[in-house]
């Protein structure tokens, strides 16, 4: 074969490889910001980091620690706190249609009432319905209030990787899920996105919502690899919590 022949085939492999790995590139691109109602901002711990990214992400998942006096201290870790209450969060929502997950690290069945009670007087002042707000733990039992008040309420899945667990040891997880479904106590479970394909496949409760995060992975990429981004196709899926640091994460 003539050398400018092989050429033009080459040429034309490389065409032909690049417009097909840049055609789902485009199309990722141009999906980012379409899905404001599933994909949720992870970790938005300060208020100006929910602003930064309020165009991109207008619902956000915070971390809370609860102090002495049912004070809802905005914070990843117990032993660090930055001064930021709950009820600013509550009150930017008073302006605007948003959505919040609070996941409560150390919520429990003796403080559960009076954290209650405070958000619920949190959210009188700013005139926010509850069902705004999604309450999350890993403590069923503390969540029960919460749930027949009107609140909806997510089971937080702590177990370990399934690829890290025996076959007895997943089933026994499985078991123990199914149970915290039925018992009517939460409206959702809430895991990382490696549990999905087992609890989609083997929960077997298509009244449970399922709340998810791939926090290593920002929208763009979570739109662009197919078995991720099928997880929006999947009705079962209310929300998926994506990674954006920006320049006031903490």
């Amino acid at each position: 074969m003539p050398t400018w022949n092989k050429r033009r085939l080459l040429w034309g492999l490389f065409i032909v490889l690049f417009v097909a790995a840049a055609l789902p590139c485009i199309h990722a691109w141009q999906q980012t910001g379409k899905y404001p109602d599933r994909l949720w901002l992870h970790r938005a711990n300060s208020l100006e980091k929910w602003e930064e990214f309020s165009a991109l992400y207008p619902n956000a998942e915070i971390d809370i620690t609860v102090r002495e006096g049912a004070v809802l201290d905005v914070t990843h870790d117990e032993p660090v706190s930055f001064g930021l209450c709950a009820d600013r969060y509550i009150q930017a929502l008073a302006h605007n249609d948003r959505r919040l997950w609070l996941d409560i690290k150390n919520l429990a069945p003796p403080i559960a009432h009076s954290v209650m009670e405070r958000l619920d007087s949190m959210l009188a002042v700013a005139h926010v319905e509850r069902t705004r707000l999604i309450i999350e733990s890993d403590n069923a039992e503390a969540l029960a209030p919460f749930k027949q008040r009107g609140y909806y309420t997510s089971y937080y899945v702590r177990y370990d990787n399934p690829a890290h667990l025996t076959p007895d040891e997943l089933t026994a997880a499985l078991r123990h899920l199914r149970k915290v479904a039925d018992s009517g106590q939460v409206s959702a479970l809430s895991f990382p996105i490696h549990w999905y394909s087992n609890l989609h496949h083997h929960l077997q409760r298509p009244n449970i919502d399922l709340l998810t995060w791939d926090h290593h992975t920002r929208q763009w990429t979570f739109l662009l690899l197919p078995w991720k981004r099928a997880l929006l196709n999947d009705p079962q899926v209310k929300v998926i919590l994506l990674k954006k640091k920006g320049s006031h994460h903490r």
